[in-house]
């Protein structure tokens, strides 16, 4: 703590805790810790002057910004929950950006053949060209331009799971009301509004992807494209893995540090020539020449390459720090200069506070700049790198921690590797390649082609170094005082720089972690919990016993489109804390309950696989091969297994009907636990029931609705054998197949079963006591959404 109080840290700290809560008003005290950081060391002024100024911006920029959201909220009700289809004109503002299945656009409706009484208002939309199995209209739209076409409207998915803020709030924070997607080729024409400047940008950006497709392909291209141009839709979940797994993800985007490798080169190459001729200095000091000149040449490597949405985030902060840096009336510090600029970009935009990347960036920057400012004099380079890099891994720990459950161990030290080569070689080589386009192809090919396999052998060892034993630290979803305590331990070292001094108390704050979040489970009671995850149209279910073990049946899993596995299940344990799974279930061979179990192989290595020994669904025999070379027992149940566990037991049946279909030949799981049942039947149907109803023991409190809710299953007879207290639905928000049908509703209300389903209530988690209470948490409230698309009165799928 030599040199720099407690005051700024403990504002940042604590600012950046409150934020994790919910509502805008966290904003105004982020605001105000900004400020006192900004301006501690400044012309010795009062600290609290300049902390009330940024309270008082900030509150003025919230209300700015809750008075524009509220101008839609007529259109936003219009949505509500449902789909609305019919034709529509959209000027296009920005894009369009390349994804696996066609363009991203944004946009604002000037017309349609639908809406809100009161119109649409030039609405924020995020557009979608898919081109999947078509040819996508040339030219491309352009900022300016217009579409018109017979498109579907919705607002963006709500909250999923608990600890994750939903894509709803975070897009409609930045002013969108919702998302088109373009149903057939749309008509383009010039609008009424043409933004020439941006138009261009526009072409450059289109321009230099297409003569980068013209030497690359496949995952080097994607790479290369979200590096030099923004455009990350090609990235896949699958490819991105290793890399935030081991956090190292930001060399995949364009990010402050690009902008600041760039920036850093420019600036030296200045101060050697300008040093040369000391009379430029006798205009503004140095420190202002350097400044100007260098974003200058950020402006124009940002012009060159399209100014994509990313990169004009990066440009911006970087552009700020620069000004604020180096044409700043006082001398300010770099931690000053980093509090100025964070203040300035939420004045400009409050909803970045709630934006992961913005504070990840924010509390990497803070840690480089906490520990340069304390740590020794006359240190080696390589000693002082180290130093840096540790620093600002540990820095965004506590961020880390509340987004992924998980401490990346591995990312101290694959940082120190990874960032160096790719900041001093590759992405100077991709964007010499880039350049290189336009003036010698040949030469550019192979500089672009040596960059881009780099960083996929990079991605390869990224990938060993993932899951290697000890890797990371499974910790599962913080409380807010395990947060404050792991910011206090990692800014007790950093304010220290790493000194034998610091380790006493940060080791104490380390235990003082460890005891806060081991201790609420001492003491509580043993229980199971299940806990069904919203994967959309599928199935994923997640059993926690009392003696610790953990059992998943079935993994969600959809033909196109983004892998549930990776999106949703593995997510989904790492936050529940789970470090190995004790079973995996399959219950039958259809994509939505397999398509996302191999996800799960590598980071919770389970220990054994129960199957129909008699499924010949390729997929599901390269699955059983996958769990095997991994470690796993692969089990094929043949009649009855049992999983045994402490007060409990997990009992696998195999429903013995060799002429049905693969839905009643599921494995049906039950559960006892006390005085408690649960039943999880996976796709069963008519005949699929009726042997449960012979075979297996009824009553149970909670039911897994079978195959999703379809009225093929939930027969009445199936009803009164379990007689359920609780059931759980699990189905897509617009599923095609309109899953749970109304009459399985009606069902279920006659029996008097409180029904849940994924589709409208998010994750659903069943806690169940020893002394056979059932208590049901749900991570939304509120009603279904409605069973039909709606398009002008009338419905688009009738299935």
């Amino acid at each position: 703590m030599r040199r720099i109080g407690w005051m700024p840290y403990f504002a940042v700290v604590l600012g950046a805790w409150v934020a994790w809560g919910p509502g805008w008003w966290a904003a105004w005290f982020l605001c105000g810790g900004a400020g006192l950081l900004a301006w501690r060391g400044v012309a010795r002024r009062p600290v609290w002057v300049w902390g009330a100024m940024a309270v008082v911006v900030g509150q003025g920029a919230l209300a700015w910004e809750g008075h524009r959201q509220g101008a839609y909220e007529e259109v936003r009700e219009y949505l509500g929950e449902a789909r609305q289809v019919g034709e529509m004109t959209v000027e296009v503002v920005s894009g369009a950006v390349r994804h696996e299945g066609g363009y991203a656009m944004d946009g604002r409706v000037v017309g349609a053949d639908f809406g809100p009484d009161g119109g649409w208002g030039r609405a924020k939309v995020r557009g979608f060209y898919p081109t999947r199995g078509v040819e996508a209209c040339e030219p491309l739209p352009l900022p300016g331009e217009r579409v018109t076409a017979w498109a579907r409207v919705e607002r963006f998915g709500p909250q999923e799971v608990p600890w994750q803020r939903s894509r709803r709030e975070l897009m409609e924070g930045r002013g969108y009301v919702g998302s088109v997607t373009l149903l057939e080729v749309p008509v383009v024409e010039p609008g009424g509004q043409v933004r020439s400047v941006m138009r261009g940008l526009a072409v450059q950006r289109i321009e230099l992807e297409r003569r980068l497709q013209r030497h690359l392909d496949g995952d080097g291209l994607a790479i290369a494209m979200a590096m030099l141009t923004g455009s990350r839709g090609l990235i896949s979940r699958e490819l991105r893995e290793p890399f935030d797994v081991t956090s190292t993800g930001h060399i995949l985007a364009i990010s402050g540090l690009h902008f600041g490798v760039i920036a850093a080169l420019m600036a030296l190459s200045l101060r050697v020539v300008l040093d040369r001729v000391p009379r430029v200095y006798e205009w503004a000091p140095r420190r202002t020449v350097v400044g100007v000149v260098t974003l200058v040449g950020l402006l124009g490597y940002l012009l060159a390459i399209g100014a994509p949405v990313s990169a004009q985030r990066a440009f911006g902060m970087a552009a700020v720090g620069i000004v604020v840096f180096s044409c700043s009336p006082w001398r300010m510090s770099a931690l000053s200069a980093l509090g100025a600029t964070a203040s300035v970009l939420l004045v400009w935009r409050p909803s970045l506070l709630f934006e992961v990347g913005f504070q990840l960036s924010v509390a990497a920057t803070a840690g480089i700049c906490l520990y340069l400012a304390v740590c020794p004099r006359g240190q080696g380079k390589v000693r002082a790198f180290c130093g840096v890099s540790v620093a600002a891994t540990l820095a965004t720990w506590p961020v880390l921690l509340q987004m992924t459950g998980e401490l990346p161990l591995s990312a101290l030290w694959t940082n120190l590797v990874v960032v160096p080569v790719v900041s001093a070689v590759v992405f100077p080589g991709l964007v010499a390649g880039a350049l290189l386009t336009t003036v010698w192809d040949p030469l550019a090919g192979w500089v672009l082609w040596v960059c881009a396999e780099a960083l996929l052998w990079i991605r390869s060892g990224l990938e060993v170094a993932a899951y290697l034993p000890g890797s990371t630290v499974r910790w599962g979803t913080p409380t807010g005082w395990e947060l404050v305590l792991l910011s206090g331990a990692v800014g007790w070292l950093i304010l220290d720089g790493f000194r034998r001094s610091a380790w006493p108390g940060a080791v104490a704050l380390g235990v003082g972690l460890v005891v806060v979040h081991v201790l609420p489970g001492m003491v509580e009671e043993p229980t199971v919990k299940v806990h069904f995850l919203p994967v959309g149209q599928g199935d994923a279910t997640v059993v926690e016993l009392p003696d610790g073990q953990t059992v998943l049946v079935d993994g969600g899993g959809r033909p196109v489109g983004s892998d549930p596995g990776l999106e949703r299940v593995v997510p989904a344990l790492r936050h529940l804390g789970v470090r190995r799974l004790d079973a995996v279930i399959l219950t039958h061979g259809d994509y939505d309950h397999y398509g996302g179990l191999p996800a799960v192989i590598a980071p919770f290595r389970p220990r054994r696989f129960y199957v129909d020994p008699d499924e010949e669904t390729p997929a599901v025999v390269e699955l059983a091969r996958l769990m095997e070379a991994s470690g796993a027992e692969v089990w094929g149940v043949d009649g009855v297994e049992r999983i045994l566990s402490r007060d409990s037991t997990v009992t696998i049946y195999r429903p013995e009907l060799p002429e049905a279909d693969a839905n009643d030949r599921s494995l049906v799981v039950a559960l006892t636990y006390g005085s408690v049942g649960v039943l999880l039947p996976g796709d069963l149907e008519a005949a699929g029931e009726a042997w449960l109803v012979e075979n297996v023991p009824g009553r149970r409190a909670l039911l897994k609705v079978p195959h999703h809710g379809s009225r093929t299953s939930s027969s009445m007879e199936l009803l009164a054998h379990v007689q359920p207290r609780v059931a759980v639905s699990s189905s897509g928000r617009h599923s095609r197949f309109d899953h749970p049908h109304e009459e399985v509703v009606e069902r279920y209300g006659e029996v008097g079963s409180d029904l849940f389903g994924t589709h409208a209530h998010g994750m659903v988690t069943a806690t169940i006591s020893a002394a056979g209470e059932l208590r049901v948490r749900r991570t939304r409230d509120g009603p279904p959404p409605p069973l039909r698309d709606v398009a002008a009165g009338r419905s688009v799928d009738d299935r």
